[in-house]
């Protein structure tokens, strides 16, 4: 999987997105609560939308992924749901 972030001990954090992001390899006790967005939701090669968050404090940087939204049901599924009994024996 492709990422801009790079994870070293040799360099100090940077942020330099949307190009690159240099970050410890482990997260500190204060990434819990100042961790912040840093640019826009993109998508990976596998289509699942991310972003990245990075800690306002020591650097650490990580991709967030969203939940997957559900497609539209297609109506054959909308018409079993009228039916909970067949819908769970197909299940």
């Amino acid at each position: 999987m492709e990422t801009i972030v790079e994870y070293t001990v040799r360099k100090k954090p940077l942020n330099a997105y949307p190009k690159r992001v240099i970050s410890p390899f482990h997260h500190q006790s204060c990434c819990s609560a100042r961790m912040v967005q840093i640019g826009t939701v993109g998508k990976d090669q596998r289509g699942f939308s991310f972003y990245y968050r990075r800690c306002q404090v020591c650097g650490f940087t990580l991709r967030h992924f969203l939940p997957i939204q559900p497609p539209e049901e297609s109506p054959m599924v909308q018409r079993l749901r009228r039916f909970p009994r067949a819908v769970e024996q197909v299940a």
